[in-house]
C-alpha cells in the first residue's frame, strides 16, 4: 500500500467502529468509576 504510516489494526465494514466504540465507553466508564481505588493503592 502507498498509504504511508499504516495503522497496527482497521476495521472493515460499517458495524466494528460503532461496536468498539461502545465497549470502550464501558472501559473508560469502569476505570473512571475505579480511579479513587487506584489512587490509593497508589498513595495518593
Amino acid at each position: 500500500m502507498d498509504a504511508g504510516e499504516l495503522p497496527l489494526r482497521v476495521f472493515f465494514g460499517a458495524a466494528p467502529l460503532g461496536i468498539a466504540k461502545v465497549d470502550q465507553e464501558k472501559c473508560l466508564a469502569t476505570w473512571e468509576q475505579w480511579n479513587d481505588v487506584s489512587l490509593l493503592a497508589q498513595g495518593e
